[in-house]
């Protein structure tokens, strides 16, 4: 049984759908639980499948587009101060108030 296609499957250029990597083309590492790779890797004291620093910035790249969908309108990003550009109400949902007893 192949892998089903979404219907809604675009690319620009179309090609790219139907285009398949080489064996000597860059293959990127596959995990099918992160969890036991990053146990593994811990244990065995290897790089894990997604490093902390890229597993940030990709957590980073979801909570901004949901602020903007959230919003829904544009917004500027400062990826050195890590906030929005003259934008209060986007800076105030990167946060929220932590319960009591919590604190930082």
């Amino acid at each position: 049984m192949g892998a089903r296609r979404p219907e809604r499957l675009e690319a620009h250029p179309a090609s790219l759908i139907e285009t398949k990597i080489g064996p000597n083309e860059v293959h990127l590492f596959k995990s099918d639980n992160h969890g036991a790779n990053f146990v593994s890797a811990v244990k065995g004291r290897s790089k894990p499948a997604a490093p902390i620093d890229v597993a940030v910035r990709t957590d980073t790249l979801c909570h901004l587009q949901f602020i903007a969908a959230k919003l829904r309108r544009k917004l500027r990003w400062d990826p050195a101060k890590e906030q929005f550009l003259n934008d209060a109400e986007a800076n105030a949902m990167l946060d929220r108030p932590m319960r009591a007893p919590w604190k930082l």
